[in-house]
C-alpha cells in the first residue's frame, strides 16, 4: 500500500518530476544530493521499463576531492495538503492482479477497495539548481571509483541525483478496507 500511495501523490503532484519510492525502507535512505542509478530495461521489442535504484552514496562521494564542500543549500518548505480517499471497484483478472501486486491482498473480481491515506502537510527539500551547478562547474567525477565504475559497465545505466524529496511533516497513516461481496470484511494499516 505504501508504493500506491507514493504512486498516486507522484502522480497527482508532478508525474514528470516527481519518482515514487517502492519501499519504506528505500524512503527512509533517500536524502537530496543522494545518488540513483537510473536502470532501463527492454520488455519485447519496443517497450521499455525505467527502475531507479537509490544508493547510500552523496554526489560528494564521487567526485575528485570528496573533502572540499559543495556549495548547494538545501531548503526546505511547505509543499501541499494530501489526504486522498480512493475507491476501487476490481474487473477482470488483469485489474485483481494489479490490486493484489499494489495492495498485498487476496482479492476476487467482485471485490471493493477503499484506500485512505491522510498524509497530512507535505515538506520539500530542495536544492537550488543554479547553485548546485555553480559550484559542480570545476569538480570532475572520479572515475576510479568503483562505484562509477560498476555504473559505467552497465550500457543501460545512467548516474543520476536526487534533487529535491517530498517527506510528510508528521507521522501519517494509510488504512485499507475491503469490501468482498458487498460485506467489509477486513482492514489493514501500514
Amino acid at each position: 500500500m505504501f508504493h500506491a500511495v507514493c504512486h498516486k501523490f507522484a502522480q497527482a503532484m508532478g508525474p514528470d518530476t516527481l519518482i515514487p519510492v517502492k519501499s519504506m525502507d528505500r524512503a527512509t535512505e533517500i536524502r537530496p544530493l543522494n545518488v540513483v542509478v537510473k536502470k532501463t530495461k527492454r520488455k519485447f521489442i519496443f517497450f521499455k521499463k525505467t527502475h531507479f535504484m537509490p544508493y547510500n552514496f552523496q554526489l560528494q562521494d564521487l567526485l575528485m576531492e570528496p573533502q572540499k564542500s559543495l556549495d548547494a543549500s538545501i531548503k526546505t518548505f511547505e509543499f501541499c495538503e494530501f489526504n486522498p480517499t480512493s475507491k476501487y471497484s476490481l474487473s477482470g483478472k488483469i485489474g485483481v492482479q494489479i490490486m493484489e501486486e499494489l495492495m498485498d491482498a487476496e482479492l476476487s473480481a467482485s471485490d471493493s477497495v477503499v484506500i485512505s491515506s491522510p498524509l497530512g502537510v507535505i515538506e520539500k527539500q530542495d536544492v537550488a539548481p543554479e547553485i548546485l551547478l555553480k559550484s559542480l562547474c570545476d569538480r570532475r567525477v572520479n572515475f576510479d571509483h568503483t562505484f562509477v565504475q560498476q555504473v559505467r559497465e552497465g550500457s543501460a545505466d545512467v548516474l543520476c541525483i536526487v534533487t529535491g524529496v517530498c517527506q510528510v511533516k508528521k507521522d501519517a497513516e494509510i488504512k485499507r478496507v475491503d469490501n468482498i461481496d458487498g460485506e467489509v470484511d477486513l482492514k489493514g494499516k501500514v
